[in-house]
């Protein structure tokens, strides 16, 4: 018996088409390659999280004081609640005394330094994830018209077409389950940049 049916070739042909949609389909209609509904923003500008004053040099010297690379390395990352950030700043603003705006000037910019740069990270590996998505569609679809022309043959060894479809079947789930867990990518640098604005709203309403 034939495994490799009309409907089985057609779950696979519709499981590459998401790797391979035009650019209108996604957010970014300047960048063809990139996969995710929300435009691809590669840096955040400052005035979008930031309402305090002028960062000035202090995003360079914000490293020299080892007390804000520590808080910097805690308000950014994501398992520090938002209460837990927000009692952090408050210590860290009454300790610092009569250098309260210049200290949290120097804190947002390192939280602004860190936070940007990881987000770029982020989004430099969405555009390797859908490269690599792109290139397992090719594959597949590649694949999917082999074993078409394999089951044509009157001659062909059913066993070996049993064993290729078996073979696509797993690694079309496998494409399959990478694909839905883009959706959970894409949101990552949204939730950085919200993240980020938070934070910046806290700490200018210490100064």
């Amino acid at each position: 018996m034939r495994r490799f049916n009309t409907v089985a070739a057609a779950v696979v042909a519709l499981a590459v088409v998401g790797a391979s949609a035009p650019a209108a389909a996604v957010g970014d209609p300047n960048d063809p390659n990139w996969p995710c509904v929300q435009r691809k923003v590669p840096e955040i500008t400052l005035a979008t999280v930031w309402t305090g004053p002028d960062l000035g040099d202090a995003v360079s010297t914000w490293r020299d004081d080892p007390a804000v690379v520590r808080l910097v390395d805690t308000l950014a990352a994501r398992r520090t609640t938002m209460d837990e950030a927000r009692a952090a700043i408050d210590a860290f603003a009454e300790e610092s005394g009569d250098a309260r705006a210049a200290r949290l000037t120097s804190l947002f910019a390192g939280v602004f330094t860190k936070l940007n740069a990881e987000r770029g990270d982020v989004i430099l590996g969405i555009g390797r994830f859908a490269r690599k998505q792109r290139a397992m569609a090719d594959d597949l679809r590649g694949r999917t018209a082999s074993i078409d022309k394999m089951r044509d043959d009157p001659n062909v060894d059913q066993m070996q077409v049993n064993q290729r479809y078996d073979e696509l079947n797993w690694e079309t789930r496998v494409f399959g389950d990478r694909q839905k867990s883009l959706s959970f990518v894409c949101e990552v640098p949204v939730i950085i940049e919200q993240r980020l604005f938070r934070l910046g709203n806290i700490i200018a309403e210490k100064m």
